[in-house]
């Protein structure tokens, strides 16, 4: 299994992105070679950015395109839930890696990833990965 992060999601639903294509192949190639799954934070993520302005560098969709972009993600991949336990793997990763700021968003991320016993994740932020010791897939180095 792998973990489709919300920064491929995003791109596949702007198709003015200059990687939308690059994001749509990987998650073919996903799909093809791995059970896709997605986050519930991604979900809420995706939420954020589809429902935020324009302006404030997001998508401008009113709620019903946004509710509909995500069913169509979840009816692509594997759903994992919340959980509580995820938390303790998150506050355990956060502190182990002195993680600050926004990047405690992709602990948990990665702390659903262990959860579930998912190992890789794909992202075009490959960095914000790395030191979690998972192996991170970036788009533009797939086939």
């Amino acid at each position: 299994m792998i973990l489709v992060d919300t920064n491929v999601w995003g791109r596949i639903a702007q198709k003015s992105d200059p990687q939308h294509k690059l994001a749509t192949d990987a998650l073919g190639w996903a799909i093809r070679h791995n059970t896709p799954a997605i986050a519930a934070q991604s979900l809420y993520e995706l939420w954020v950015v589809a429902t935020r302005p324009l302006d404030k560098n997001g998508l401008g969709w009113p709620p019903p395109r946004a509710a509909a972009w995500m069913h169509a993600c979840r009816r692509t991949c594997r759903f994992l839930p919340d959980d509580p336990r995820i938390f303790d793997i998150w506050s355990d990763l956060v502190t182990a890696h002195a993680t600050q700021g926004k990047s405690a968003h992709d602990a948990r991320l990665v702390a659903s990833m262990r959860l579930n016993g998912i190992g890789a994740i794909l992202t075009f932020n490959t960095g914000d990965f790395k030191r979690y010791g998972i192996h991170v897939i970036d788009p533009a180095a797939l086939p």
